[in-house]
């Protein structure tokens, strides 16, 4: 019987350090993604404002993100 409580134990302090590893992956996971969202929207930032407001297109148009400028995106951010 005191095998049976010792195992469970064991398998408890398992599962618990492995849901440990994986919520802290997560919560680094989520970081990196919030930290790429606000460059992000930094860089689109700075897209609209050369742009400049005198352009006859819809706002909405006037604040998307040029596809081909996002590569470049990533090679600014790590310039600076």
């Amino acid at each position: 019987m005191t095998f049976l409580a010792i195992l469970s134990a064991l398998f408890t302090l398992v599962v618990t350090i492995l849901w440990l590893v994986i919520g802290w992956r997560a919560m680094r996971a989520h970081e990196n993604i919030a930290d790429n969202i606000s460059v992000l929207s930094r860089q689109v930032g700075k897209i609209a404002d050369s742009r400049g407001a005198e352009s006859s297109e819809p706002a909405s148009r006037r604040n998307a993100v040029d596809p081909s400028k996002l590569p470049r995106i990533r090679e600014e951010e790590q310039r600076s």
